[in-house]
């Protein structure tokens, strides 16, 4: 490859980006970008920090639809779930990640994959929690739906009041 000192390479050309292209590796999805999945909790915010106030008595879910180019060229990612504790009462919290691809024309709505239940015990007040909660694989050119569900009334959820659930974190495997 030569350059031409008045024609530097073009950032469209592959041999270049895929040179000097930034390699993203983990992406953030905060509160915001979810939407409530059947029964659902609330919309909050603490000191410009917005969350979902998952209720510890009920199944309460949320959802996203994580487009295919945000993930394009990856082929597992794991999802990482932040959640914060917000009183002083302690406390295990239960919460379940379920996933599917999602063609082009195809709804957010409907059946997911099962997923796997993922119990974590609260921090003190106000910190931040990180629970893997499992790995997803990439179907290229698809969208991905995610739900997350604090299962509040599930046997190991101990934590006796809300759970703030911050967002979600997708970190690439493969």
């Amino acid at each position: 490859m030569s350059w031409h000192i008045d024609h530097p390479p073009s950032a469209t050309d592959p041999q270049f980006t895929s040179q000097y292209a930034p390699r993203i590796t983990t992406r953030s999805y905060p509160a915001p970008h979810f939407a409530v999945s059947g029964t659902g909790p609330t919309m909050g915010s603490s000191t410009g920090c917005p969350f979902w106030a998952m209720d510890a008595a009920a199944i309460e879910a949320v959802g996203i639809r994580i487009p295919a180019q945000d993930v394009k060229g990856w082929e597992t990612f794991s999802v990482v779930a932040r959640w914060f504790n917000p009183i002083t009462s302690s406390g295990d919290v239960t919460l379940l990640m379920e996933s599917k691809s999602i063609p082009v024309g195809g709804t957010v709505n409907g059946s997911y994959a099962t997923g796997s239940n993922v119990t974590t015990s609260a921090a003190a007040v106000g910190v931040e929690v990180r629970a893997t909660l499992g790995t997803i694989t990439v179907v290229d050119g698809e969208d991905i739906g995610i739900r997350v569900s604090r299962l509040g009334n599930a046997a190991a959820d101990t934590l006796t009041t809300d759970a703030w659930f911050s967002g979600i974190e997708i970190v690439r495997a493969t």
